[in-house]
């Protein structure tokens, strides 16, 4: 009896340490709020109307695509990370057709950014902390709430998202 016991406390001693270990996900209805306060953007118009501009091209890579972005350059370094009010509006790119500047965009994923260094403490939502990027001197943290990513909502990159069509300058024949 008393070694069942021991092994009852053992069970429950490693259960614990494991729930510790596991990072806590996000709770859901915080997603959803993001989601409520960012639907309006799935019209770029309105996204623009908001102060949020097309910035850089379009990103992917061999781990999948992310899109083209549009930032809200008056909040990228206010040092505020507001859960409802992400920095940037992540869209997929359909090259297929001649909607918006030559392309479809459908918002896929929100982002928030800060300018920092790399020796900075990361800033964190949802439990999880934000990522440096040294190409372009930010901390962010993605999140695909607009469509499902096997490697999770806050990878950086997103195999479900369509990788960046190749876009043929309007001077060649």
């Amino acid at each position: 009896m008393k070694e069942r016991r021991y092994a009852l406390l053992i069970g429950l001693a490693a259960i614990t340490m494991a729930a510790v270990a596991i990072p806590a996900l996000a709770d859901p209805s915080e997603l959803s709020q993001v989601r409520a306060a960012t639907a309006r953007y799935h019209s770029v118009t309105q996204a623009e109307m908001a102060g949020y501009r097309s910035f850089l091209g379009c990103f992917d890579s061999a781990d999948g695509g992310m899109g083209q972005h549009y930032v809200d350059q008056s909040i990228i370094d206010d040092g505020v990370a507001d859960p409802l009010r992400p920095e940037a509006l992540v869209y997929e790119v359909d090259g297929s057709t001649l909607e918006v500047g030559g392309s479809k965009l459908s918002l896929v994923g929100v982002e928030w950014v800060e300018v920092g260094a790399a020796t900075d403490t990361p800033l964190a939502l949802f439990g999880e902390d934000f990522e440096y990027n040294p190409d372009l001197g930010v901390w962010a943290l993605h999140a695909w709430i607009w469509r499902d990513n096997p490697d999770g909502i806050f990878a950086d990159f997103n195999s479900e998202v369509a990788d960046c069509p190749l876009m043929i300058p309007a001077w060649l024949p």
